[in-house]
């Protein structure tokens, strides 16, 4: 296993967290479960890798307690619609990457984080058209318009 960078180490040491989620850092990856309380339009960015698209979804934490916090999450590029079969106010458990990052002053900051699936939370998945069903489809529609 790696090791946290010492800077790492002494911030998670400072929040007096870091035999909770030592583990969780350590694999920059944590899944959250609450209520989704929006999701944005698609957004169209430009990246030095060309043009990708991106979507904020606002993830509601501890929608039942006092202090409920409203958390976003990011879904960029080719996952930018694995929410489109979801709505506000559903349950969902999604799996982020942790993302952090030092400033020029070297302090460690941490960046939004980036989700990479999603579920409702008592893990199932929404109802979509199976694979077999597409190909079917595609199978069975008229060629009249094809031309050689």
């Amino acid at each position: 296993m790696k090791s946290l960078t010492n800077s790492r180490r002494e911030a998670v040491k400072s929040l007096n967290i870091y035999n909770t989620f030592k583990l969780i850092i350590m694999s920059n990856s944590i899944e959250l479960r609450g209520r989704i309380k929006s999701i944005s339009d698609a957004e169209t960015i430009q990246t030095k890798n060309g043009d990708m698209e991106k979507r904020v979804v606002a993830l509601t934490l501890g929608a039942d307690s006092n202090y409920p916090v409203d958390y976003p999450i990011e879904v960029m590029g080719p996952k930018a619609n694995i929410f489109s079969a979801y709505k506000p106010n559903d349950e969902v458990s999604i799996s982020v990457n942790l993302r952090s990052y030092t400033d020029k002053n070297g302090n460690l900051r941490s960046g939004n984080p980036t989700a990479w699936r999603v579920t409702y939370a008592d893990g199932s998945i929404p109802n979509t058209t199976s694979h077999e069903t597409k190909v079917e489809s595609f199978v069975n529609q008229g060629d009249s318009e094809l031309t050689f």
